[in-house]
């Protein structure tokens, strides 16, 4: 890929980064209040606990999207490297939000009541937010290798759009729970099905965009049998 065609694609990234920023603003300070107003303080205390959630599994990521990013890069021209890379990664995830969600579905009790102290009138809605957003941070780590592949590429502009509709979706998904369900129950679906437009906008802009990438099971039975195989002679 030429410079040229690099810077090109740099720019019109930005371009689409600063509109995603430009409808991300109005959209968090016109939202902010009303869900406020609507749920009160203690449960809008709760409702914005599940952002820290999601930054404290985002530790999860182990630097696998960087490293992704960086292999599609350098080798673009290899299709089948890029599989290989692309059906390690997705598997790799795939592990880490299962180990994730079996963890909070087994030990949110002692989450909510240990850790965070919260009273128990406050259980049901915080084990149900709980569950909610690490199955919607899930959906969100399924999608990063379809993201990762797109941005070794240099297709910014893409990736970019994708998180534009999603802020887009995301603000009509709140605005029908507070005319509908104004509560945590119906905050949480919104928030869950509008992470559906991430893992929807990556995945088909990725399959469009590249129709060679798939996951290559060959590929990772050989990785699991060199890895073995590093164990018992280690």
């Amino acid at each position: 890929m030429d410079v040229a065609t690099i810077q090109k694609r740099i720019f019109s990234g930005s371009l689409v980064g600063f509109l995603r920023i430009g409808l991300a603003i109005p959209v968090y300070l016109a939202l902010t209040p009303l869900i406020l107003n609507v749920l009160g303080e203690e449960r809008f205390g709760l409702w914005s606990f599940s952002t820290t959630i999601i930054g404290l599994i985002n530790l999860a990521d182990f630097g696998l999207k960087n490293s992704l990013v960086y292999h599609v890069a350098n080798q673009r021209h290899d299709e089948q490297a890029i599989i290989g890379h692309f059906s390690v990664t997705v598997i790799a995830y795939l592990f880490i939000c299962t180990f994730i969600s079996l963890f909070v579905v087994l030990f949110n009790k002692e989450i909510i009541l240990t850790l965070l102290h919260l009273p128990p009138y406050l259980y049901a809605e915080a084990q149900f937010l709980l569950i909610v957003t690490v199955l919607a941070f899930s959906i969100r780590m399924i999608a990063i290798p379809y993201q990762a592949v797109l941005e070794g590429y240099q297709e910014l502009s893409l990736s970019q759009l994708v998180f534009t509709l999603w802020i887009l979706t995301y603000s009509v998904a709140v605005a029908v729970a507070l005319a509908l369900q104004p509560d945590i129950y119906g905050l949480g679906i919104a928030s869950l099905i509008s992470n559906f437009v991430i893992l929807g906008g990556f995945f088909g802009l990725a399959r469009r965009r590249f129709q060679f990438l798939r996951l290559d099971y060959a590929h990772l039975r050989s990785e699991l049998y060199v890895s073995i195989q590093r164990v018992k002679t280690s």
